[in-house]
């Protein structure tokens, strides 16, 4: 639900991706009407997390998937299988299953989706951060309030 999409395409051992995180939860801590898409897009090390990210939106609870976004985000150091395994059962998910599903069609299909959508836009590298009509590499959470604005002012 929101007014605006803020489209997040994030590789798990992007360190610019996991530094802009928190000006991403603050921006979204102030504007309760922005809806938050995050794509896993793995351009960095092993794509593990970004499959993993995949297999948890299988189990179909979005707010258990967020928890896992953030967790893993927010993880200092490594994220190989064994440390996303032990995030995804802390916030919540079925790690098993997904360590089951992990490999499946379904989650390949995403993750590949997600690299078609990167070249559609040109984007060769993480973050990159998409407002209608503008992508960003790295944005302040005073940056996406004010690109908010000038959207909503343009509607």
């Amino acid at each position: 639900e929101g007014d605006i999409t803020l489209l997040e395409l994030a590789d798990y051992n992007c360190g610019v991706c996991r530094a802009v995180q928190p000006e991403i939860q603050a921006f979204l801590a102030a504007d309760p009407k922005i809806r938050h898409v995050v794509k896993a897009l793995p351009y960095i090390g092993s794509p593990y997390p970004e499959h993993a990210i995949a297999a948890a939106a299988l189990q179909g609870d979005e707010q258990k998937v967020a928890a896992f976004h953030w967790a893993m985000m927010s993880h200092e150091g490594g994220l190989d299988e064994g440390r996303v395994l032990a995030l995804a059962a802390e916030v919540g998910l079925d790690a098993q299953r997904l360590a089951t599903d992990i490999e499946t069609r379904p989650v390949t299909d995403r993750v590949e989706r997600t690299f078609n959508l990167a070249r559609a836009l040109g984007i060769r590298g993480t973050p990159a951060l998409i407002f209608p009509a503008r992508i960003s590499a790295y944005a302040t959470s005073a940056e996406l309030t004010a690109l908010a604005a000038e959207i909503r002012a343009s509607r």
